[in-house]
């Protein structure tokens, strides 16, 4: 696995624009905005690829 970043620049700016927004709903306690939130958040999760030291191993 490489050390690439697994979102442009620009894309970064929408992810961070998403989970702030999710941050304030929580904060407000606002469940509809932080449901809201969450589902544009959900997109970035699903790209995140943990790196753990059994992976590590792998590719070693």
């Amino acid at each position: 696995m490489s050390d690439q970043p697994f979102v442009s620049a620009a894309r970064a700016q929408t992810m961070l624009r998403d989970f702030d927004a999710l941050r304030q709903a929580i904060h407000r306690h606002d469940s509809f905005a932080a449901e809201a939130a969450w589902d544009r958040c959900e997109r970035w999760v699903d790209q995140l690829r943990p790196v753990t030291s059994a992976a590590r191993a792998k590719e070693g």
